[in-house]
């Protein structure tokens, strides 16, 4: 498959905050047009994506036909003020000719368009304290985990967040999600702490993207993070734990969108077998798998199974196992079910998700070797496990 390169490198200018460990904000957005710039303490890019908060009928006429992505127009229509002292810029994604994308439902949104919101971010980085990302809730966690690999030494906050209904439903979560992605964007006017990291925002959670999934197709909470403490509470006021968010980094940011797509899923089930995982993991093109394991990081002990997969590791295949379970990780070797998966050569994926661990998989194979892949999986480097 074609890589896709792209690589800007910009300063940070964000500096460390003074606050205290847990910081609260009170405020609620408006609905309406953003304030002007001149009267404004920080400014905020909002990058619209698409997914549900900008959708609408595709026919006008009856309210009742299938959603899709609608324009920034109408998406503004309906968008609450952001805080006071916040002024926003809101645009839409474009390819590598300025030309505009469109927006999407987040189900066709890939490692192409990853690398598009890191540019995006990367040219306005200077002139921006913070960013919203109006995202799809079908893959927003595929996305925010590969925006947190993608940005090296993030110093701003990079807030994703979308909605379970449009934001021109009555009384729907969207202008909410809305309001508290732009509160904790442009913290150098609400007052709330730095966050300088990827991170989603979504119903009454603030969550380290790249420890994300999402749990519920419908609830006002759509996602949450098992294996790891949510970043802050949201409602009536913000409340974020600064002991749990990433530190500032020393050195300067930069961003190295260089993703080529070459990683899979594969998932174990009762009754596959050695053919059926042979077949699985020898796609052309394909140079890395996520193996999503049973419990602890187990696999059938059959002779056929186990072959097949020391096969695709021999053929340099790197293989990253993670459990099926929400909660927990896999400990290769504990029963004798995951001890053939270790002897095969899988790399044991500890507490990834099923999206950190496919973004991490696809950064480290674009950037380095497939040996670096295998040895750098295992080590926290974005704080995703």
């Amino acid at each position: 498959m074609p890589t896709t390169v792209c690589r800007w490198a910009f300063r940070s200018s964000a500096s460390r905050s003074t606050r205290p460990p847990s910081w609260k904000w009170d405020g609620w957005p408006r609905r309406g047009r953003g304030i002007a710039l001149a009267a404004a303490q920080t400014r905020v890019l909002v990058l619209y994506t698409g997914g549900t908060i900008g959708m609408a009928p595709c026919d006008p006429g009856d309210p009742a036909s299938p959603l899709v992505p609608a324009g920034r127009d109408h998406l503004l229509r309906f968008a609450p003020n952001p805080p006071a002292g916040i002024a926003w810029d809101v645009a839409e994604l474009t390819d590598g000719n300025g030309d505009p994308v469109g927006p999407l439902d987040s189900s066709d949104i890939g490692p192409r368009h990853w690398c598009l919101m890191a540019r995006a971010i990367a040219q306005a980085y200077d002139s921006h304290d913070g960013f919203v990302i109006l995202h799809g809730t079908d893959t927003m966690a595929y996305t925010g985990s590969a925006l947190s690999f993608l940005l090296d030494n993030l110093a701003k906050p990079v807030v994703l967040t979308g909605s379970q209904r449009p934001i021109s439903a009555k009384d729907g979560d969207a202008a909410a999600n809305f309001g508290n992605a732009l509160a904790i964007a442009g913290h150098r006017a609400t007052g709330l702490p730095l966050v300088p990291e990827v991170v989603i925002c979504f119903g009454d959670v603030l969550l380290r993207a790249n420890r994300a999934t999402k749990v519920s197709t419908t609830a006002a909470r759509g996602f949450d993070s098992p294996n790891y403490p949510r970043l802050g509470r949201l409602g009536g006021r913000i409340d974020i734990d600064r002991s749990l968010v990433l530190s500032p980094p020393e050195r300067a940011f930069s961003a190295h969108a260089i993703l080529s797509g070459t990683v899979a899923v594969v998932s174990l089930y009762p009754g596959v077998t050695g053919a059926d995982l042979g077949r699985m993991l020898d796609l052309d093109g394909v140079d890395g798998y996520v193996l999503r394991s049973f419990g602890s990081g187990n696999a059938p002990t059959d002779r056929g199974v186990i072959a097949a997969i020391a096969g695709a590791t021999a053929a340099g295949k790197v293989i990253v196992n993670i459990t099926q379970c929400l909660e927990g990780g896999v400990e290769m070797g504990l029963y004798q079910a995951g001890h053939g998966l270790l002897e095969a050569g899988v790399v044991d994926g500890g507490r990834l998700t099923v999206e950190a661990a496919l973004a991490k998989l696809t950064w480290l194979l674009a950037t380095g070797s497939a040996e670096s892949a295998r040895s750098r999986m295992p080590i926290p480097l974005r704080g995703e496990m």
